[in-house]
């Protein structure tokens, strides 16, 4: 633990994954709130989505930091699993905290590309950790602190609700979650080692304007803007999917459902159909409050799928 929180201004900062979601807002509260500041960014813009974004993201730093002149953003185009790179940022710029966000992100895609996840989650890592140990050579300094990005997903087949840090994390499910525990044994073992100040994030679902397009919020919300199926795998996400369809109009409508089919071996259908009674109960007590007429037509016609069989094994 460190013994006093580390002074922010006037500092050398490095952001990993500067152009994603969490990265760019970073960058943008350090540069509001935190000048002068010397900011450092990099980021591979790879297309897991669409790069269009990240630009996007990129060109608000580029504004916001010409209102805050008295602050530096640099911006560098390149992966954190290139050694070559990082080695050259760390000698080029020497920050004096390091905060990595890069990584590659997403449970699914794992299962279908784990290679990325080896080169981004792990190596990349690894070579982030490599500079920072490195960086206090010959006397200098070094980095003061280590920031970096793990992830819900370490809890696993954890049973015990709500997850605490001091729950055990020895059962991951995916390989992104495998990786994301192993960022933080080795984080760990070099702190140990080498003295390196470092915190771990365990980031749950983090979402807002210009976030992660492949995040479950932008999914739903498609859908049911297009009346097209829902196909979900607990109940969790269909009050999220419901919370959603309700916060999509300025008014309170009714849910029309049209084909129920849940697992027969758990209390999957109970739970949801009172969920779903609990919000049309609750959309015609705000409509009668605020006199607002609910149509004998329904807007969106919402059908669920529910397939968690295989959770019930």
């Amino acid at each position: 633990m460190l013994d006093k929180n580390v002074e922010i201004k006037n500092k050398t900062i490095l952001v990993t994954g500067a152009a994603g979601f969490i990265g760019a807002n970073l960058v943008l509260e350090l540069l509001k709130n935190c000048s002068p500041v010397n900011i450092i960014g990099i980021d591979n813009l790879n297309d897991y989505y669409g790069v269009n974004i990240k630009n996007y993201r990129l060109d608000e730093i580029q504004k916001t930091a010409e209102q805050h002149p008295e602050s530096i953003w640099s911006f560098l185009k390149g992966s954190i699993a290139d050694k070559v790179c990082v080695d050259a940022v760390f000698r080029d710029y020497r920050p004096s905290i390091v905060v990595n966000l890069a990584a590659q992100a997403g449970v699914r895609y794992s299962i279908t590309n784990p290679d990325v996840y080896i080169e981004s989650n792990l190596i990349g890592f690894y070579n982030i950790l490599e500079a920072c140990r490195h960086s206090y050579c010959d006397g200098n300094r070094g980095v003061e602190h280590l920031v970096y990005a793990s992830s819900s997903s370490v809890y696993g087949s954890n049973k015990k609700v709500p997850y605490s840090v001091e729950d055990k994390v020895d059962n991951p499910v995916s390989l992104y979650a495998a990786t994301k525990k192993s960022n933080e044994l080795l984080a760990h073992a070099y702190s140990k080692l080498y003295n390196i100040p470092s915190t771990g994030l365990r980031f749950f679902t983090v979402y807002g304007p210009a976030g992660r397009p492949d995040m479950a919020y932008f999914g739903f919300t498609n859908k049911l803007r297009n009346n097209q199926i829902l196909y979900t795998t607990g109940v969790e996400e269909i009050v999220l999917c419901v919370i959603i369809r309700r916060c999509c109009n300025n008014h309170h409508l009714g849910i029309l459902i049209g084909q129920l089919t849940v697992c027969r071996r758990c209390q999957t259908q109970r739970l949801i159909r009172q969920v779903l009674l609990d919000l049309v109960i609750l959309d015609w007590r705000l409509a009668a409050v605020n006199q607002v007429a609910l149509p004998l037509c329904v807007i969106y016609r919402i059908d669920f799928v529910v397939l968690c069989e295989k959770h019930c094994e």
